[in-house]
């Protein structure tokens, strides 16, 4: 099966080295169609940033097609500072929210932490009782 590159230019810019194994160029348009909408979902605010972006798909041998996504502002209605803030908070939050859950041993470890910090304080406050 043939091997299909995706190389993104505007918002990000990738070079895709590894490729993906699909069937024909048509499963290639539609994941280049995936893609598009994938990085529309995760980087709104890049968008806004930059209104013109394009993934260009190739094979091992050429250059097949180039997906192009474009927007045009109207000076009126183009996102202003605290919109393109809000976006980039609330993406903020989708990041976090898929950071890696930590494991049992981290967050034990984060509990010894603070049950050990908590008894330093408690000593200090006692051994400043003692001395007033």
């Amino acid at each position: 099966m043939p091997h299909y590159f995706f190389d993104i230019t505007g918002v990000l810019t990738h070079n895709d080295e590894e490729g993906v194994v699909l069937e024909n160029p048509l499963s290639a348009r539609v994941e280049a169609l995936r893609l598009a909408g994938q990085l529309l979902a995760d980087e709104p605010q890049s968008f806004l940033a930059r209104s013109e972006w394009a993934i260009t798909v190739s094979d091992e041998r050429s250059r097949l097609f180039t997906l192009r996504m474009a927007a045009d502002f109207a000076r009126k209605h183009a996102p202003s500072a605290v919109e393109r803030h809000l976006m980039g908070a609330a993406a903020a939050q989708r990041d976090a929210a898929r950071a890696p859950t930590p494991t049992l041993r981290e967050q034990r470890l984060k509990v010894v932490a603070s049950w050990q910090r908590l008894a330093e304080l408690a000593r200090a406050a006692e051994k400043k009782h003692v001395e007033d």
